[in-house]
């Protein structure tokens, strides 16, 4: 499990889970008591268009709880617009997630397959790639990232597959349906967010409607 920036960058990484369910791997994970309990070093909560204050998240998928920190799409079935919305806003994030992993593993090979070592000289091995991986990407993003590498963002919203998605796929994970009340307050405030002053302009037809999001 681990956690990326904006930029492609491993910023936490917990290694050596094997056998645990994935709701397992987040509840014993270090990460999640820091954000139960505040000592993350997450910023405060923070004004967020006109009328909401809202705190500073994590996006996750299916396999991540809901949290007051940690946002993750709505159940596919039986959304209505503005949860498509948001659901298409996440991905748009996790996105950046995907293609971390994607381009790392694409750039050594060695983590195509499983490794033939002890689990504690796996752990450090994995943890060495991610440290590469963000000096690489910080030090010479040309040569170990170049053009096609990743996953592009058109101007109208379309995406161009990186190169890695050809010859790999990300594994599905369970999904876990566990939430908080604070934490679907939370992400309809993002919601409403994402439908009005949040709103980017392709949105609308890239989750295939007309118009704009419901009224509230």
């Amino acid at each position: 499990m681990a956690v990326v920036n904006a930029n492609y960058e491993f910023i936490y990484v917990d290694v050596g889970a094997n056998g645990l369910s994935n709701g397992d791997v987040w509840a014993n994970s270090d990460l999640s008591r820091r954000l139960e309990e505040e000592t993350a070093g997450l910023p405060d909560d923070q004004m967020l268009g006109n009328q909401r204050t809202l705190p500073y998240v994590l996006v996750g998928d299916d396999a991540f709880p809901l949290r007051r920190h940690l946002m993750k799409p709505y159940p596919f079935q039986n959304q209505d617009d503005e949860q498509r919305i948001f659901s298409y806003r996440i991905s748009r994030a996790h996105r950046i997630v995907e293609n971390a992993f994607g381009n790392m593993v694409d750039k050594f090979k060695i983590l195509h397959n499983a490794m033939q070592v002890e689990p504690s000289k796996m752990e450090k091995i994995v943890l060495a790639y991610t440290v590469l991986h963000n000096y690489l990407f910080r030090n010479n993003e040309a040569s170990y990232s170049p053009v096609g590498s990743l996953d592009k963002e058109n101007l109208d919203g379309t995406i161009t597959a990186s190169s890695w998605r050809n010859s790999q796929q990300l594994l599905s994970l369970d999904r876990l349906t566990n939430t908080t009340d604070e934490a679907e307050n939370i992400r309809k405030e993002f919601t409403r967010y994402f439908c009005h002053e949040g709103a980017i302009p392709w949105q609308h037809p890239m989750c295939g409607m007309e118009g704009n999001c419901l009224s509230y």
